[in-house]
């Protein structure tokens, strides 16, 4: 099923509020978006501490990123960064990527062998 508001492809049944249209229609993601606008209530609430951010770190071995929140993600084409995302999908922080790749170097290792 297509959504008639923002074309987006949705699973039988589902739906999603005029508002989550909008910020596909805007080209931003709905789930940032939320966490971004969340995230200094939960920073403010009593006895809570600033947040600080979750890091991830490229694990040469395994080819997959290890999280601070002690999780693992797999990303099949670049980094976090490269792929818009902005907050840490397990934990809801805001992420702290270290971007020295080995697979970036390589990349361009073998670009400037071309020339």
């Amino acid at each position: 099923m297509i959504c008639m508001n923002c074309g987006m492809e949705l699973e039988a049944n589902e739906y999603h509020p005029i508002a989550f249209c909008a910020l596909v229609k805007a080209g931003l993601n709905p789930l940032s978006v939320v966490l971004e606008a969340i995230g200094p209530l939960r920073d403010n609430m009593p006895g809570a501490s600033p947040s600080k951010p979750c890091g991830w770190q490229y694990d040469e071995s395994g080819e997959y990123w290890e999280t601070d929140c002690g999780e693992a993600f797999v990303l099949l084409d670049g980094t976090p960064a490269d792929n818009g995302m902005r907050f840490c999908c397990y934990c809801g922080k805001r992420l702290a990527v270290e971007e020295t790749l080995p697979f970036r170097d390589l990349a361009a290792a073998e670009g400037a062998g071309d020339a």
